[in-house]
């Protein structure tokens, strides 16, 4: 889904607005670390890879153009916006992932992949005012769902009874605010 360009949004301290054809829609309430992970991926440059080898190239036919938002949930080592620059596509990324480990991996070798600590701080607000900045050709969402509560490599897994299990209803809120957010 893509927010369409051109919609007029103010940014305050502690509110993002957006109004529709004059109407004012019901500003949600921002805290500010997420109005500083709005601005950081507003101001993000594309991803580029720089990793000690060469990226894997896959061809498509043909590659689409233009600017993409690329959201990895859950995002460990980065694998999906790895794959994202082997098959050539130009994007700005936002990288939820809790474990130190895998965020220090994916920022050094893509350094300007925005990162949130926690999947439930990704939010319409915090992409809102990269879609009023820049033309997105689209916004992809991906990433791997959380394992640590399910894997046999776990001794203290708990299944569904571990928290973390739950996280793919995130996904679901996500998509649920994207599809009912005045301006998508």
């Amino acid at each position: 889904m893509v927010l369409p360009r051109g919609l007029p949004v103010s940014v305050q301290p502690s509110v993002i607005e957006v109004s529709i054809a004059g109407e004012q829609a019901e500003p949600p309430l921002v805290d500010a670390s997420t109005k500083a992970l709005a601005d950081r991926l507003a101001a993000a440059k594309p991803v580029t890879w720089r990793g000690s080898d060469d990226l894997p190239q896959y061809s498509w036919p043909e590659v689409p153009k233009g600017l993409f938002l690329v959201i990895d949930l859950w995002a460990g080592f980065s694998g999906t916006l790895i794959m994202c620059l082997s098959l050539g596509l130009r994007f700005v990324a936002l990288a939820a992932e809790c474990q130190p480990d895998g965020v220090d991996c994916a920022s050094k070798s893509m350094p300007h992949v925005v990162h949130a600590p926690q999947v439930e701080q990704v939010s319409v607000a915090v992409f809102l005012p990269l879609v009023r900045r820049r033309k997105l050709a689209g916004i992809l969402i991906g990433g791997g769902s959380p394992c640590p509560g399910n894997t046999s490599l776990n001794v203290q897994k708990k299944g569904l009874g571990d928290k973390r299990s739950h996280q793919p209803r995130e996904l679901r809120r996500l998509l649920d605010e994207i599809s009912s957010h005045p301006a998508t």
